[in-house]
């Protein structure tokens, strides 16, 4: 059975095209695994080939009843930051690519990967990070030990500089 988050993403994936046809645009999170439930979000990232400084997060759009979160990533912020803190894109790192006839999105996606590759211990942080709040979403009274994203990227961060 196909869920409600499937059912909608031709169409989301449509809409984004639309509006930036050479986008790269990957698909993350529960929906990726196959783990989504009936009111999971619809996480992606969304690479677009312009100048700006500044990636956004948009968490206000809904699409046929389905929370999106989308990371807006123009190229050569993402750039900046894959630089300049690359262990904090492990999702990114992860996600499944959906569309990208121009590379733009597999491009900064290897240099992901790679940072992770070399840091092991970083993407092991990631991961048992993802477990926990996997079972906290399955147990509500399970505590998280970095419940905000804030303390979190710092865990991140101090174990990236001891790499």
């Amino acid at each position: 059975m196909s869920s409600k988050q499937r059912q909608i993403l031709p169409r989301v994936l449509q809409d984004v095209c639309d509006a930036h046809p050479d986008c790269g645009i990957l698909l993350w999170g529960s929906v990726q695994d196959g783990r989504e439930r009936e009111g999971s979000d619809l996480d992606l990232f969304v690479v677009i080939e312009e100048e700006d400084d500044q990636i956004t997060l948009d968490q206000a759009r809904r699409f046929d009843g389905v929370a999106l979160d989308i990371a807006w990533m123009p190229a050569s912020a993402l750039r900046k930051q894959l630089h300049d803190e690359p262990y904090l894109f492990y999702g990114f790192s992860q996600a499944r690519v959906l569309h990208d006839p121009t590379g733009i999105a597999k491009q900064h996606q290897d240099i992901a990967l790679a940072y992770f590759r070399d840091h092991q211990d970083v993407a092991d942080a990631w991961e048992a990070q993802a477990a926990e709040v996997r079972k906290h979403k399955l147990k509500k009274d399970h505590v998280l030990a970095y419940p905000a994203w804030d303390d979190f990227a710092d865990h991140i961060r101090q174990i990236a500089q001891r790499s």
